[in-house]
């Protein structure tokens, strides 16, 4: 595990709730490309103490039936789900961040791009990542348009 300091111009009284929430992470097994940039991009987020989750919607084997059942989760959801701390005239808020990642030819499923559509529509970022420096600069040139909320 990695031990994790708060940022140095953190309240005292808020250090213990980051410390918490953040201090010890665990180190993720890396494999496949797309497992590969999906950790690179959560240990990313991570840094600016961002919420985020990855989602994994694969299908579960069924022994008795023999084969693959859906998860239950909902059609198109993005692979990473991110909470940014966004800073509102001294009120913290979260904006909603959701990534997907797509390596080599992979392309957006139907459902997919609807997903992309709703966040959208309800104020929030959705970022296709196909590698780490894009999906960088592709979060930075969406966070300008919140520059002027501080």
């Amino acid at each position: 595990m990695r031990k994790r300091t708060p940022p140095d111009w953190m309240p005292e009284e808020q250090k213990k709730q980051w410390e918490t929430a953040f201090g010890n992470i665990p180190k993720k097994k890396k494999s496949s490309p797309a497992n590969q940039l999906t950790s690179d991009i959560m240990d990313y987020l991570l840094e600016y103490n961002c919420a985020v989750a990855r989602i994994n919607t694969t299908g579960i084997y069924d022994e008795k039936l023999g084969r693959y059942r859906k998860s239950g989760s909902t059609n198109g959801v993005e692979d990473i789900n991110c909470t940014y701390p966004l800073d509102v005239k001294g009120i913290t808020i979260g904006l909603t961040i959701a990534i997907e990642v797509k390596i080599g030819k992979d392309v957006m499923s139907d459902d997919q791009k609807k997903r992309k559509q709703r966040i959208e529509l309800a104020g929030g970022i959705y970022i296709v990542a196909k590698e780490l420096q894009q999906f960088k600069d592709e979060l930075e040139m969406n966070l300008i348009k919140y520059k002027w909320l501080k």
